[in-house]
């Protein structure tokens, strides 16, 4: 990701707490949030978790000014199973 000329941080203090990833790209900005899921039934609803604790802690303000759409990602896994969702900040 560096190569192509993106910054990428971890568990920076952002908002109102610690975003676990922030990719800051030419074109876009990505948060992303990871959640650990005790069973597999969990894993829809972790990931929901993460994508609203990416709105609740405002982790996306440091990148709010570059005036570039920001992805916000929610991550969840349960052991070699794993839910992605995507959704495009302020839609």
């Amino acid at each position: 990701m560096l190569l192509l000329g993106y910054k990428c941080t971890s568990n920076l203090e952002a908002g109102f707490g610690r975003y676990d990833i922030l990719i800051e790209a030419p074109a876009f900005s990505a948060v992303i949030e990871f959640k650990q899921s005790k069973t597999p039934e969990d894993l829809e609803k972790d990931m929901q978790a993460a994508l609203v604790q990416i709105d609740e802690r405002r982790y996306y303000a440091p990148v709010l000014e570059r005036g570039l759409p920001i992805y916000k990602i929610g991550i969840a896994c349960y052991k070699k199973s794993c839910v992605v969702k995507s959704v495009l900040h302020g839609k």
